[in-house]
């Protein structure tokens, strides 16, 4: 009997270190589902779409907290579509998550200061970020309005916080519609105008991005042309036109 007892007491605790050891392996079970995430946020080309004041925010968080895990494009979408789909090579998509916002509420009191203060942290944090994957990852940036002052900030000489020089390196386009800070004259401007824009950006600011930034401002634009007229604001919500889209995506395209 007592030895039948001492056999049932060794089965036991067999039984259990057995049990313990396939919960400690667990975890490493679990390790190719990590690396899958991993592998699908350094995509080969990664588009950060930086929508303009007071679009629809997106739903859900992505990587960081940093972009939405859903939506929140606004006027980037199109341009970010046709890149995804006219593309052979794996494109991931992802909006930035910010205020977008012009005036002071009670969320936020500095308003456009503050959602572009806000902006420009999460844009340089996730460039950051993408700068840890290999260098076959290829990033792309689209902002529309404040979208794109927020995105020619973070990539301006004059910032007191610069990129890294990884980080600068993966950013192989950009495409900004109707920013704020556009400058006449600049070799990125899709067409030539004379007028510069409400908030211009000093002259050569962008300079070491020049090559890889395509700038588009509608004539008689509020913001990127500086017109106060009855049309002016109807102008600056027209870039979300099939024909543009295309243009931008054709321009990435070409930078890829």
């Amino acid at each position: 009997m007592l030895g039948s007892t001492r056999r049932s007491s060794t089965r036991t605790r067999t039984t259990l270190i057995v049990a313990l050891c396939a919960v400690a392996l667990l975890p490493l079970a679990a390790a190719p589902a990590q690396a899958t995430v991993s592998s699908k946020h350094c995509a080969s080309v990664v588009v950060i779409g930086v929508r303009g004041s007071y679009e629809k925010a997106g739903t859900g968080s992505g990587a960081g907290d940093r972009t939405y895990a859903n939506g929140g494009f606004g006027t980037t979408s199109g341009a970010a579509y046709y890149t995804q789909s006219l593309s052979t090579a794996g494109v991931r998509t992802a909006a930035l998550k910010y205020p977008a916002s012009i005036w002071p509420s009670l969320p936020m009191p500095g308003g456009y200061v503050t959602s572009m203060t806000r902006g420009r942290y999460e844009l340089r944090e996730e460039l950051e970020d993408l700068a840890t994957c290999s260098s076959a990852t290829r990033v792309v940036l689209v902002g529309y309005s404040q979208g794109a002052h927020i995105i020619g900030d973070t990539l301006s000489k004059g910032q007191p916080i610069q990129l890294s020089a990884t980080a600068k390196a993966r950013i192989k386009a950009v495409v900004l519609f109707g920013d704020p800070t556009y400058r006449a004259g600049e070799s990125f401007n899709s067409v030539k105008r004379t007028r510069s824009g409400m908030f211009p950006r000093g002259a050569g600011q962008l300079a070491a991005f020049a090559s890889r930034i395509r700038s588009y401002c509608y004539a008689g634009d509020r913001f990127c042309q500086n017109v106060d007229n009855a049309d002016a604001m109807k102008i600056h919500t027209s870039y979300d036109n099939i024909t543009l889209e295309k243009a931008a995506a054709t321009f990435i395209r070409s930078k890829l």
